[in-house]
């Protein structure tokens, strides 16, 4: 039967958290990529597998126009891009991309994502790690880069940081936390032809960083750009007749003193009209609808420190 699990030996390195390790022996996205890895790898999968680093572009990330210098960041990381593809985004991906991170975050949290991430198609970054030894785990190094949130701002060297992520929301890249999630993410992202074809890339030695390139500037084509400001977003939307100035300034009052209301409440206040103003009402929204749920609520499975 092909319904293989991880040996113990194989958990410890794919999971790093015993909670979450139970979380993935029933996850069906996790376990029908594992065995893929199996059908191709054999008992080689887990050494392919630890070797792989998996990042996903945020819409933001298209339209302000910051893939390539992701890439530029992550290539001088020593990661060889190996794969590439773009998932559609619906509601329902969103919901299990982020499975285990929405015991965190709010419920206008999650109308706000729905309409935010529906606004493009998500691209999927595979990356080998060639210098990684055996046991290490790409998974993991790659994470490390993306940065944590801390005071108002990502940690100073970050890929987050040197991005100039707008807010905590606004933050450009997803990015697997470890072996188990590169799994667990491919068998979300992909059909199972593309999934095989992405997962074969892995074992060869070839450079994906020219294509991947091209691909960006395909998306740049289709997607107009953006500067991700909150006060020119806000001024936008003002000059267009969507917003009131008392609305305005009650917004920017908001967002100076780190306060929060919810989704329904700005939604009165303005409604994107056409397209362009969509991305000015994420703009705002991210900045002044509450990012996590109160502790009391939270549930230890994975913790908000990832803030995707």
């Amino acid at each position: 039967m092909n319904d293989r699990l991880p040996t113990c030996a194989e958990w410890l390195r794919l999971v790093e958290n015993p909670v979450r390790q139970e979380l993935f022996v029933d996850d069906l996205y996790f376990r029908e990529c594992w065995n893929d890895a199996v059908s191709l790898f054999g008992s080689g999968a887990i050494d392919i597998v630890s070797r792989a680093a998996l990042m996903s572009f945020k819409p933001e990330a298209i339209v302000g126009r910051r893939m390539g210098q992701a890439l530029e960041i992550i290539l001088a990381q020593r990661f060889v891009p190996v794969a590439f593809g773009s998932s559609t985004v619906s509601r329902h991906l969103i919901r299990e991309l982020w499975r285990y991170d929405w015991t965190v975050f709010p419920i206008d949290r999650l109308v706000l994502s729905t309409f935010w991430y529906t606004s493009t198609e998500m691209p999927f970054l595979l990356f080998r790690d060639p210098e990684a030894l055996p046991a290490a785990v790409a998974a993991r190094r790659l994470s490390r880069l993306k940065g944590a949130y801390k005071n108002g701002q990502y940690s100073r060297g970050s890929l987050r940081q040197m991005l100039d992520s707008p807010n905590r929301m606004l933050n450009f890249v997803h990015i697997a936390d470890e072996p188990a999630d590169v799994v667990r993410e491919l068998g979300i992202a992909f059909a199972r032809n593309e999934r095989l074809a992405v997962l074969k890339k892995l074992a060869m030695q070839a450079d994906s960083s020219g294509p991947m390139l091209e691909y960006f500037d395909n998306l740049y084509a289709r997607y107009p750009a953006h500067d991700l400001r909150f006060d020119r977003s806000l001024q936008r939307l003002c000059d267009s007749g969507r917003l009131l100035p008392r609305d305005a300034d009650y917004l920017r009052c908001l967002a100076a003193n780190d306060r929060c209301i919810g989704w329904d409440e700005l939604v009165e206040m303005t409604e994107p009209d056409i397209a362009w103003q969509r991305w000015d009402f994420i703009c705002v929204a991210s900045r002044v609808i509450h990012a996590l749920r109160p502790d009391q609520f939270r549930s230890p499975t994975k913790g908000a420190s990832h803030a995707r």
